[in-house]
């Protein structure tokens, strides 16, 4: 897990380009059957990205919860958001399945233990990964207002 600490507005002043994308920037966040994971101490945030291929994957993987966040397990204290840009997969939370199509979002709990993902649409997400990779992934725009 990457681990990023704040950086003060004066020293941000003086940074180059190069600089604020090393310091900002998140690339490579999909890697086929792993997690990445950058903490962030500015916001307090961490963003994970997930992407199971072939197998199952631990959503806490590469993580150490007792040595990053001082805690038994990843959400004992903090709450998840997903969103699946992938092919349609499943979700399984503390023995709950939830099947998320493209674009769906999930929301789990603090205090949720145990999360894997799985895919139910590896052609697609091998798909989503070589245009991630070769940056060609282009987003559609939203068709509805909130």
């Amino acid at each position: 897990m990457d681990i990023r600490y704040s950086t003060g507005k004066e020293p941000f002043k003086r940074m180059t380009t190069e600089e604020i994308r090393d310091e900002f920037l998140i690339e490579n966040i999909f890697i086929k059957n792993d997690v990445t994971a950058v903490y962030s101490h500015i916001d307090r945030i961490v963003t994970l990205g997930c992407m199971p291929v072939d197998e199952t994957v631990k959503l806490d993987k590469n993580i150490d919860a007792m040595k990053d966040f001082g805690v038994d397990f990843f959400l004992q204290r903090r709450e998840l958001g997903m969103i699946n840009i992938g092919g349609d997969g499943v979700v399984v939370a503390d023995g709950k399945t939830y099947e998320i199509k493209h674009y769906d979002a999930l929301y789990l709990g603090a205090g949720t233990k145990v999360v894997t993902l799985t895919s139910k649409d590896a052609k697609k997400s091998s798909k989503i990964l070589h245009e991630l990779n070769t940056g060609s992934l282009h987003l559609p725009k939203p068709n509805h207002h909130l």
